[in-house]
């Protein structure tokens, strides 16, 4: 009996002591909100990352009449919000409404440009000189260079300038400034709704209010400082509207385009306007003693202000509405960088989605393979080891983007450097170097990072002398540390979540399973293919409706409804006085429309099928005595409908249409496990720098296209090699479902945002499948930004090895259940006779 009680103590005991040490592994974990972009997380040891990702959605709002009272936040430094009183609110901003659709004016200029690329900018500054003013098309103006002495020094009011001068006696020193409008407005504002440049250059001519182009600067030449502006008339083919300073220092000269027969001459056939800054000629200040022709910019900038009435769809523009409680942390909490990082430019209604967490290991640095420029005598011997042999002087390997972490301490290390030098740049946004490093032979160096982009240059000092560097190493922190190759860990999730008030849709890693516990429908396509049915005849609008979509909550106003052009519709509880407004019903939700939009008449009542033909983009064009429809025309542009029956525009969406879209909050939220849509695991080990970001492309199928004795990717004049969006950085390229490290990443231009991808032909498999992983470029029209990561993680070793075995055991039990259902497969498809 005596044995029986002790066994029993000792069992409470051991049961005491596993409950005490799960208790303790709780309370030892960390914890941290992540956001978009890179930061820094610290952890005392090796352990597995905890990940959940919050849904989030934004939806522009400068298409809409906004709510008097409301919150607002225009987080866009070039874009300012003209109000009916004229008064005016420039980005980045908070504010309350006025019940008002705000008209917008766009500031272009040249930040990000780079020379002979209009990926980041598609603006153009050239420079010259001759006897007379240079047209535009002359062949006599160069383009401006990327970086200082180029495009760096006209991008912002700072007092450094950019100077062309002319020596030869009567010569005239040029700058040339051109503005693609079109590009402008579509990429920052919204797309211009016709379908030609030609139709598209009318729509800016009716719809532009004024352009002011605002040159700072001064000039300089034999008779004093006088500098004139200057702009371009297509329609006489010469320079007027000149206006002139003769101020010895920087001063600004506005040039503004404000009556409409000014607009529609300085507008080209191709959508860009010019503008010119020139100083007086050469000339002798006595025999044969020529003073220069001199003109200096500091900055250039075209303001393009549209009218009122002017309507772009798919709204690019950062303004978006928020709640009290964000409001007041816009600018307070948040400062200015982080309000434009929380509220990012989207086309139209974006919710997150392709999110990615990437945590480096204790080497930041990556292989010298996928360096962005790799000169001709440089021979990549391992991923860590580079020769050069029988160079030329300053022949270079150059990695011209690491992220780096503002303010945050870096080291660099290099084991071996033999006859060569390292250059550590950190460079600002627009490529200007703000500090420089060099190192040679075997040694490291700290240094803080002072912006968000560094670049490395491994360089051949010497002409004809073979030169080696071996295991560079970039840490955070200020420790050189033992060389080892770059190692990060991933995660992509492949998934949309969402957000409609305060309901989030939540991906979160859950017993084994990746879920998403779903708050919300997204995305809800509005088109002819639902039965439409006639509600309400109201004075200047009809009223629309259809069965309340699956698990909708009724008579309930909790859900974002878009209009083909963007806007966003009113979501009421009830009935509703006015058009585009909508509400949800006891079994129906109600879309309100003007007359105007549809071109119905006021007293007709239109059948199911004439208002399936609205919502598939067509507006009445004409009608018989009666009101009833004859004839249809695009709500886009405005072109006829290419057959005109009933039966073709309810069936038949219009070119160039975006449907009206729903999303929703569920009546009752559903979870969803989604393995096969989430990709990688997160470690961390002590200091850790971590990226998180959105619009990911995972495992996305490729067409190498063989050319000479290499298979390309992303060829600009190969169609079939570009993948279904442009990329921005490349994350992976894949064989067969491997990582295949033959492929060779570098700069050129004949590809696509100038990223070059190929094979050597030795090393590709016509008969292998390959994929590609890839951050979008124009990520806009994917989606929005990461606003909250929480993670967690062990604060100490015992949790740390129990996280570990659990991932283990969810490991185990995954490929258990694969297993099965692939032998359940095999079965299936044998008693089939496959």
């Amino acid at each position: 009996m005596a044995d029986i009680i002790a066994r029993g103590m000792a069992k409470k005991i051991d049961d005491k002591v596993e409950e005490t040490n799960r208790q303790l592994a709780e309370t030892n974990r960390r914890d941290q909100v992540l956001t978009q972009g890179l930061q820094v997380l610290q952890s005392d040891q090796n352990a597995p990352l905890d990940v959940r990702v919050e849904g989030c959605t934004r939806v522009p709002m400068h298409n809409t009449v906004l709510s008097p009272g409301s919150y607002y936040v225009l987080a866009d430094k070039r874009t300012k919000l003209k109000w009916a009183d004229a008064t005016i609110t420039t980005g980045v901003a908070k504010f309350t409404a006025k019940a008002e659709r705000p008209t917008i004016i766009r500031v272009a200029n040249f930040e990000s440009k780079i020379s002979g690329s209009a990926v980041e900018n598609p603006h153009i500054a050239k420079r010259g000189q001759g006897s007379a003013l240079l047209t535009p098309s002359s062949g006599a103006f160069v383009e401006e260079i990327t970086g200082s002495n180029g495009y760096a020094d006209i991008q912002s009011l700072n007092g450094i300038t950019r100077a062309m001068s002319a020596g030869i006696k009567d010569n005239i020193a040029q700058q040339l400034f051109s503005f693609d409008i079109i590009q402008e407005i579509e990429r920052q504002i919204g797309r211009i709704p016709r379908l030609t440049i030609t139709y598209k250059v009318q729509w800016l001519k009716d719809n532009i209010a004024k352009l002011s182009a605002n040159w700072h600067g001064f000039g300089s030449s034999v008779g004093g400082n006088k500098a004139t502006v200057a702009m371009w008339s297509n329609d006489a083919m010469k320079w007027y509207g000149n206006i002139s300073s003769s101020s010895p220092n920087i001063t600004k000269i506005t040039r503004p385009v404000s009556t409409q027969a000014d607009i529609n001459v300085v507008i080209s056939v191709d959508g860009f306007v010019h503008f010119l800054a020139y100083a007086e000629p050469a000339g002798e200040s006595s025999p044969g003693m020529v003073v220069p022709s001199t003109i200096s910019t500091d900055m250039v900038e075209l303001e393009i202000e549209l009218k009122p009435e002017a309507i772009l769809h798919d709204p690019r523009v950062p303004l978006f509405e928020v709640d009290k409680s964000e409001y007041d942390k816009l600018l307070v909490n948040y400062d200015e960088n982080t309000v434009l990082s929380r509220y990012p430019r989207v086309e139209g209604t974006k919710h997150l989605q392709g999110v990615y967490v990437m945590a480096e290991g204790a080497n930041l640095f990556p292989a010298f393979y996928e360096a962005d420029i790799i000169s001709a005598s440089a021979s990549v011997k391992a991923p860590y080891e580079v020769e050069f042999t029988n160079p030329s002087a300053n022949q270079e390997i150059k990695f011209m983007k690491l992220p780096t972490i503002k303010n945050q301490v870096y080291t660099f290390k290099v084991n071996s450097i033999s006859n060569g030098a390292v250059r550590i740049y950190v460079r600002d946004k627009n490529g200007i170097e703000i500090t420089k490093i060099i190192l040679t032979g075997e040694q490291f160096v700290t240094f803080t990072a002072t912006s968000e982009i560094t670049e490395v240059t491994f360089r051949a000092v010497d002409s004809g002398i073979k030169c080696t560097f071996k295991d560079p190493m970039l840490t955070l922190g200020s420790t050189a540390k033992p060389h080892v190759p770059r190692n990060p860990s991933y995660l992509f999730a492949n998934v949309k979540l969402g957000q409609i008030g305060d309901k989030k849709d939540i991906l979160m890693y859950d017993n084994g399973d990746w879920k998403v516990r779903r708050e919300t429908t997204l995305d809800v396509i509005l088109d002819g293919s639902l039965p439409w049915a006639f509600s309400a005849n109201k004075t200047g609008f009809k009223a629309f409706a259809f069965t309340n979509p699956t698990n909708i909550i009724a008579s309930s106003n909790q859900f974002k409804l878009s209009k083909y052009n963007g806007s966003v519709l009113n979501g009421l509880i009830g009935d509703t006085t006015s058009s585009d407004n909508s509400y949800t019903g006891a079994s129906s939700l109600v879309i309100t429309v003007s007359n105007t939009d549809t071109g119905f008449t006021e007293s007709v009542a239109p059948t199911s099928d004439e208002i399936k033909a609205y919502f598939n983009g067509w507006q009445v064009k004409t009608v018989d005595a009666n009101g009833k429809p004859t004839a249809w025309k695009s709500i886009v542009d405005g072109s006829d409908a290419p057959t005109q029956t009933l039966a073709y525009v309810k069936t038949n969406m219009a070119p160039n249409y975006t449907p009206y879209k729903l999303s929703y909050v569920l009546a009752t939220p559903v979870t969803e496990v989604v393995n096969h849509l989430v990709e990688g695991d997160i470690a961390v080990n002590g200091l850790t720098q971590i990226e998180v970001g959105s619009g990911v492309i995972v495992r996305e199928k490729v067409t190498p296209v063989i050319n000479g004795v290499n298979y390309l990717l992303n060829y600009i004049s190969m169609p079939t090699t570009h993948f279904k969006n442009t990329p921005l950085r490349i994350v992976g390229l894949y064989k067969n479902g491997q990582r295949d490290t033959k492929w060779l990443i570098g700069v050129d231009s004949s590809y696509k945002n100038n990223i070059r991808i190929y094979i050597p032909q030795a090393d590709f498999d016509p008969a292998s499948e390959y994929t590609v992983t890839y951050i979008a470029l124009d990520k806009e029209k994917l989606t929005t930004n990461s606003v909250s990561v929480p993670v967690s993680w062990a604060g100490s070793l015992p949790s740390a090895v129990k996280d570990i075995a659990n991932k283990q055991s969810d490991i185990a039990t995954t490929v258990s259940v694969y297993s099965k259902l692939i032998y359940d497969m095999l079965v299936r498809m044998k008693a089939g006779g496959i």
